[in-house]
């Protein structure tokens, strides 16, 4: 009978053993994936917080550039008003006393561009005379109040013995067109 009562007793411990561990086990399981959740919901709250700071500071961003974001749209011709542009591009023969011709005039419509909310006019200028002049078009061309890029500048002097030295400068002018204003035409 003491036989049976060991291997009990042994059967007992055993069991009791297992038991611990097995809780044990199921108590290390639980609280770890309390502490994973735990850290899960603290990255959450620490992003919440970052991007709330972050949405301050892109609305503080968006109330400081108002006035330029507003200023901006001085600089976009409207795609009704091309002819504007061309006649300022004219204008600028008789202001820096040289000859400016236009030639080669084309536009891509606002959105035709891909990646794009704005569209584009091109005209080819040249423009002949003094020296002087010459460059008096082409620094008028650079500070027309539009988004101006001067591309393709070419630069060349003849010299004619009836008339002297006179300078001839082809380049391409594009500007940024925005869709087309509602408002009454206004001069540049």
């Amino acid at each position: 009978m003491k036989k049976n009562h060991h291997l009990f007793l042994l059967f007992l411990a055993i069991s009791v053993v297992t038991l611990v561990i097995g809780v044990y086990a199921y108590m290390h399981y639980v609280v770890t994936v309390s502490i994973q959740r735990a850290a899960t919901a603290r990255d959450i709250v620490a992003l919440e917080r970052a991007n709330s700071g972050r949405e301050e500071d892109v609305k503080a961003l968006h109330a400081r550039t108002l006035d330029d974001r507003k200023a901006l749209a001085k600089f976009l011709i409207p795609a009704d008003r091309v002819v504007e542009f061309i006649e300022a591009l004219e204008a600028l023969g008789p202001q820096s006393g040289s000859v400016v011709s236009l030639s080669g005039l084309s536009d891509v419509a606002p959105g035709e561009i891909e990646g794009s909310i704005y569209g584009l006019a091109r005209a080819s200028v040249q423009v002949t005379g003094t020296w002087t002049g010459v460059m008096r078009a082409l620094s008028l061309t650079e500070n027309l109040p539009y988004a101006v890029t001067i591309r393709d500048a070419r630069l060349d002097s003849s010299a004619e013995p009836a008339k002297g030295r006179s300078w001839r400068a082809t380049f391409t002018v594009e500007v940024l067109l925005s869709k087309a204003s509602s408002s009454p035409a206004r001069n540049p």
